[in-house]
């Protein structure tokens, strides 16, 4: 979880951004970061980039379930799992405590059967 006012300080892979499938989406987008910022609810404003006009691209499969494939990696152990618990302990109705992958639905769809 990237705070949405973050700028990621250089760093370009902590930038966040959505990539809304059609305009309905895009004017949703907006409109709900427009509210977001009106209430304050964050300690700047939102930066999130919404980029209506860009393919969303998965990453390699070797990116793939990197937390559930190494859990006790450094990275995710102070970077992901202290976000992990922050958002099943604000959204405990919500919280799966098994991933979805992005493209899981893809995937399966393209995975050769035997």
């Amino acid at each position: 979880m990237i705070r949405p006012s973050s700028t990621g300080k250089g760093r370009i892979s902590d930038r966040s951004a959505i990539f809304p499938t059609n305009t309905e989406q895009a004017r949703i987008t907006k409109a709900y970061v427009a509210q977001l910022d009106q209430a304050h609810g964050f300690d700047g404003a939102i930066v999130t980039r919404i980029e209506p006009d860009r393919t969303f691209y998965l990453a390699e499969a070797y990116h793939q379930g990197f937390l559930t494939l190494d859990p006790t990696h450094p990275y995710i152990v102070v970077n992901d799992l202290p976000k992990i618990r922050e958002l099943q302990r604000l959204f405990p109705n919500v919280y799966r405590a098994v991933s979805v992958l992005a493209g899981a639905a893809e995937n399966a769809r393209q995975a050769p059967t035997r």
